[in-house]
């Protein structure tokens, strides 16, 4: 009854976790936000806001390198976009009458709604 309303309280929920460079393994806090989050089967992304600023400011080529000396294999960032991606649907963006969507995994999507002439 409400889905076609499209409310915000009904969207899929995801929980971001800024957390210290050292904080991502036997955080206790980060723990009591992946309990809660499994509660609604909503996804955990735990970034440190520390360590992405210093991502952000190296060179591509130094990125990687520094990556892997902290144990990760992507940036936070990477991770937070491909978690929010389910979450997202594929809706028109642009004005009434050009198709255009938002990234986003179109199969489970609705169509589009057609412009009310």
């Amino acid at each position: 009854m409400l889905k076609p309303f499209f409310l915000l309280t009904a969207k899929p929920a995801m929980y971001v976790a800024n957390v210290s460079e050292h904080g991502f393994k036997g955080n206790p806090l980060l723990a009591r936000v992946e309990e809660y989050a499994k509660k609604e089967g909503a996804p955990v992304v735990p970034i440190s806001a520390a360590l992405e600023a210093q991502i952000a400011d190296l060179p591509d080529e130094d990125k990687q390198v520094f990556l892997a000396d902290m144990g990760m294999k992507e940036p936070g960032l990477d991770r937070l976009i491909r978690a929010g991606t389910p979450c997202s649907a594929c809706r028109p963006i642009s004005p009434p009458g050009r198709r255009k969507c938002a990234p986003g995994p179109c199969k489970s999507a609705p169509p589009p709604r057609r412009p009310r002439e």
